[in-house]
């Protein structure tokens, strides 16, 4: 990771939106609502795919510019699809990994820490859609890797899985306004890779992207299996959406899970049948309630049941 860019040459944005996405930081031992936002260096989005099911792990890189000792608060926005299964800080190689605890028991341990002079995080999720985590006592130059996986299961559009991942991940502008804080902090112009494996049920027959461009490749000696990958690109403009074809898209299938501490299983049934109806010209039109009485949490879950409808239209048969 080249660190020197960020040098003295991102200037920090004062914020008072608690919403915005990013790592944010203020000085150490101040209690207030206003940080500034740390330099995203580096983004990457790796995934598994198994059949109708993805797990992914997104990795963000951040840099303390500050010059001294900080307390941050990172906060990630969660599409309605995702579950959160793990995260983990990475601070000068020391891994911490996420543990679920009652709230005030790991508020009280994630004080303690901070408060004897060691690095903590504390995770929460103040709404369904926003994953919050504080981290504290991030020194002056280190580098921090913040590490959250989710899971979520798939869907079929038009015959094929889709996998998704959304913009905000590494938008294309940095936080210099309002509107810029629904982006993830300092995300300009900073390396993005993402790269998925697949285990299908039957044989992958193609791998396609409407929104950017793919390298794929189809294991020849078991075709079932494939890889996909989206290099070169500092940002997504747009939300990356990667559909995987195979042989019998529309077969029930069966995924049993074993775990191998406790030899428990776990097993799901998906049935995706493949539904014919008389194609028809569709005029969809959306009419948002922008007035006072939706300020806050009302226009925000305005915007999401907004993002959720435009996202079912399918890609090629809508216009928006």
């Amino acid at each position: 990771v080249d660190l020197s860019r960020t040098n003295g040459q991102q200037p920090a944005m004062l914020i008072t939106d608690p919403k915005a996405c990013g790592l944010f930081i203020g000085r150490k031992g101040e209690h207030q609502r206003a940080y500034t936002a740390a330099p995203l260096v580096k983004t990457a989005v790796e995934g598994t795919v198994v059949d109708l099911y993805a797990r992914t792990t997104t990795s963000q890189y951040y840099f303390n510019a500050a010059g001294h000792d900080v307390d941050c608060v990172y906060t990630f926005p969660l599409d309605p699809a995702d579950a959160v299964c793990g995260f983990e800080v990475e601070i000068e190689g020391v891994v911490t990994v996420g543990r679920v605890k009652e709230k005030h028991a790991a508020r009280a341990e994630y004080d303690a820490a901070v408060r004897s002079g060691g690095s903590a995080q504390l995770c929460t999720q103040e709404a369904n859609d926003v994953f919050t985590m504080q981290v504290g006592n991030l020194r002056a130059g280190q580098l921090a890797v913040i590490r959250l996986k989710t899971v979520r299961t798939l869907r079929v559009v038009d015959d094929a899985v889709e996998v998704f991942v959304p913009t905000f991940v590494a938008p294309r502008y940095n936080n210099t306004g309002k509107e810029a804080l629904r982006g993830l902090a300092g995300a300009n112009a900073t390396p993005l890779t993402i790269t998925f494996t697949c285990d299908m049920a039957t044989a992958v027959t193609a791998v396609e992207s409407a929104t950017h461009t793919v390298q794929a490749h189809v294991d020849p000696a078991d075709t079932r299996k494939a890889t996909f990958s989206l290099a070169g690109h500092s940002h997504l403009d747009k939300d990356f959406v990667v559909r995987i074809a195979t042989t019998e898209p529309c077969q029930p299938r069966l995924v049993v899970e074993e775990d191998p501490s406790t030899g428990s299983r776990v097993a799901v049934v998906s049935l995706a049948p493949k539904l014919r109806f008389a194609e028809a010209k569709c005029e969809f039109v959306f009419v948002v309630d922008r007035s006072g009485s939706m300020s806050g949490t009302g226009i925000r879950h305005a915007k999401q049941a907004l993002a959720l409808f435009l996202r079912s239209l399918q890609i090629g048969r809508a216009h928006v």
